[in-house]
Order: C-alpha cells, then structure tokens, then sequence
C-alpha cells in the first residue's frame, strides 16, 4: 500500500513538473541571449523573437506563462525559443505570443491585452537579431 501511494505521489509531481511552463535557460557556449539576438550571433536563423525591457519587467511575468528563453546578461531583455506546442509570456494584464505561421522563416509576435480577444493587440515579425522595445505600458 505504501508503495501505491509513493507511485500516485510520484505520477502528481511528474505531471506537475510537465505543466511547469516559464523557464528561462541556462547559458552554454552556442547557447545565449547573444547567441540569438546579437548581429553574427550563432542561432540567428533557429526561430525566436528577441525583446528589450527593463529589468523589473521580469518580475511581473506570471507562473502560466509557457516558453522558453534566454535572459540577457544586464536582465534588460530576453529571448523567447518559439515551440510548435505555444510560446506564450503572460503578465497580470499583457500577454506575449510567438508563433511561426506557415511557410515562414520569422516568427510573428503578437502583443495584447488579456482583457482584449486574441487577435487584436500589435503584432510584428521578428527575424534574426530584430527586436521589440517592449512599450511602456507593460511595465504598469
């Protein structure tokens, strides 16, 4: 019996574990913010959406948020890795979507309101080292 327990307490964890979603990367050598968002960076054509912030933005993206990234070195931007699965960064009022449509190379990044419908907001195309001053509204 007390393994039974021990296995459906293991089973909770490994499907909590997968739903976990934010996860900013470690850096390796080829693999950076650098590596991604900086002229001649290594990753430049591996697809991703590079932003600028400020640091306290950082604090403000919550836990349901679902990417994967690399910070930069300062905290005064990230990368986003676009997956097949979503690529989302959500804040208690904005959310951040990366997806790659059909037949392109670029990621299109689009920023709205959670209070908006999906679809309305500002959206961009972000290839290579491009980036996205993030607006001061987000910051609020």
């Amino acid at each position: 019996m007390e393994i039974q327990s021990t296995l459906v307490i293991v089973a909770v964890a490994l499907f909590a574990s997968g739903t976990v979603s934010g996860e900013w990367l470690k850096v390796s050598p080829g693999n950076s913010f650098h590596d991604y968002c900086a002229d001649g960076g290594s990753k430049l054509d591996v697809p991703h959406a590079c932003f600028a912030c400020r640091p306290s933005f950082l604090k403000k993206i919550t836990p349901d948020s679902k990417f994967r990234g690399y910070l930069r070195p300062d905290d005064g931007g990230f990368a986003l890795l676009y997956d097949s699965d979503g690529t989302q960064l959500k804040t208690a009022t904005h959310e951040i979507d990366v997806s790659l449509p059909a037949g392109a190379k670029c990621p299109r990044v689009l920023l709205h309101s959670i209070a908006d419908n999906l679809g309305s907001g500002v959206s961009r195309d972000l290839c290579g080292a491009d980036y996205w001053d993030l607006p001061f509204f987000m910051y609020w």
